[in-house]
């Protein structure tokens, strides 16, 4: 095991409480199968009792590996994890590895090379659907080569209204269906409103309107959400042809010639 040292500091006098106690020797817990350690190390900073400071404290973890020894092939110690993020957002993959120096690192997605990806870390900026798949990294040197566990990188799309929503005049008592397309990570929850309000029920990619009334006419629009998101459509129109009618009755009248 090598010698590693953490310090803290502090703007006004006090006293610092380590837990591990300083000098502590932090080894991999062999016995228990593992190829590394992971220690939590806590720091109290105590403000001498003439100031006005509070008590802080702090937590940080630190992860013991094992020396490698100078004539060793790579060996993965902490193997990279699935992920899962929305469009636009950065992926950090990681691998930990040991073995006789220099350790060559190539990461693939897919089963193909990434070109220039020969870091320990692959990070992937601005996430697209493109960027998802399975990832993997070979590590080598002189001695041989050891190959990480396959990954997968799931990006999830917002919602988008694809067709299927515009304006549309129809006579009463006909009927219409509005059937949306659209396109995102399922699951896609549906939202049909009618002049702003929430039609309560229709939760689906159809509205259907069987015959027409009076007052389904108006705006309608569709607001469509998943885990990456959330769309609303803009508006459209269901115009009604309305039939005309006497609202006030004839009747019966008399009048003199020349009136």
């Amino acid at each position: 095991m090598g010698d590693t040292r953490l310090s803290a500091t502090a703007n006004v006098p006090g006293t610092f409480d380590y837990t591990p106690k300083k000098g502590t020797a932090l080894e991999v817990h062999t016995n228990l199968g593992e190829t590394f350690s992971i220690y939590n190390l806590k720091v109290v900073f105590i403000a001498d009792k003439y100031s006005n400071y509070k008590t802080v404290e702090k937590t940080v973890q630190i992860t013991v590996l094992p020396l490698a020894p100078e004539d060793a092939e790579p060996s993965i110690l902490m193997e990279p994890e699935p992920l899962t993020l929305r469009s636009g957002e950065s992926a950090q993959f990681s691998v930990t590895a040991i073995g006789q120096q220099p350790l060559a690192y190539q990461w693939f997605h897919n089963g193909s090379a990434i070109s220039g990806a020969g870091e320990p870390t692959l990070k992937i900026e601005d996430l697209g659907s493109n960027d998802a798949g399975d990832y993997h990294v070979v590590i080598a040197n002189n001695l041989g080569v050891e190959e990480s566990k396959a990954v997968a990188l799931t990006v999830l799309e917002p919602p988008v209204l694809v067709s299927g929503l515009e304006s549309v005049t129809i006579d009463i008592g006909a009927s219409h269906q509005f059937n949306i397309v659209v396109q995102g990570s399922q699951p896609i929850e549906v939202e049909w409103y009618r002049n702003s309000e929430l039609l309560s029920g229709q939760d689906g990619l159809t509205l259907d309107i069987p015959a027409a009334k009076v007052t389904d006419g108006g705006e309608y629009f569709v607001r469509l959400k998943n885990d990456a998101g959330e769309h609303v459509s803009d508006p459209v129109k269901l115009n009604l042809n309305i039939p005309v009618s006497i609202v006030r009755g004839l009747v019966d009248t008399t009048v003199t010639v020349g009136s």
